[in-house]
Order: C-alpha cells, then structure tokens, then sequence
C-alpha cells in the first residue's frame, strides 16, 4: 500500500474512535485529501482516485483491508452486502504523527 495513503488513512482513524463505515471512509479520505491541496499541504500527485457509484474511492484502499495497523468488522445488515467498519487497531505500535507538519 502507498505510504502516503496509509499515513493518511491512520491520522483520520485516530481522530475518530468509533471508526467509519467503508464508503464513508472513503469520502472521508477523499475530502481530507481535497482540503490538504486547497491549503497546499498535499501534491495533486500524491493519491489517484477512482471513480466509484458511491464516490470516489482512493487508487489502493482494498489494501488497507491487509494491513495490520487497520481494524475492520464486518457487520450483518440483512442487505446483498455486509457493512464493513475500519477503525485503528488497538494493538498496533504503529505511532500516529505528532500533528505538527504535513502528512507525509
């Protein structure tokens, strides 16, 4: 998975304990994302996004389902499909940035 999605994914995470759902999530990223190059935080080049139904999904998310750093649950909603929770995994060492500079 791209670095810079990972570190991305996990300050949004860490800011939100309760987790987001996988389309929120999504969003989420791709809003942040959007706010950083308003402010000239982020490059236009760091993260592709693809075009989805429900959105814009960012080029690499399925594989955030591998990394251990990520926690996500599956919940039954009865629907054709199961509602998926990415919350960060409270058993990971991985440290979340200090929030004094860019995201890198």
């Amino acid at each position: 998975m791209a670095t810079y999605l990972r570190n991305l994914a996990k300050e949004i995470l860490s800011l939100e304990l309760e987790g987001f759902s996988k389309v929120h999530f999504a969003k989420v990223i791709y809003f942040v994302e959007k706010g950083l190059i308003l402010e000239s935080l982020s490059l236009q080049d760091n993260l592709g996004f693809t075009r989805m139904p429900l959105g814009p999904v960012p080029v690499g998310f399925m594989e955030i389902k591998s990394d251990t750093v990520f926690s996500i649950t599956t919940e039954l909603t009865g629907l054709s499909y199961n509602k998926e929770l990415y919350r960060i995994n409270e058993h990971s060492s991985a440290p979340v940035s200090n929030r004094t500079g860019v995201i890198q």
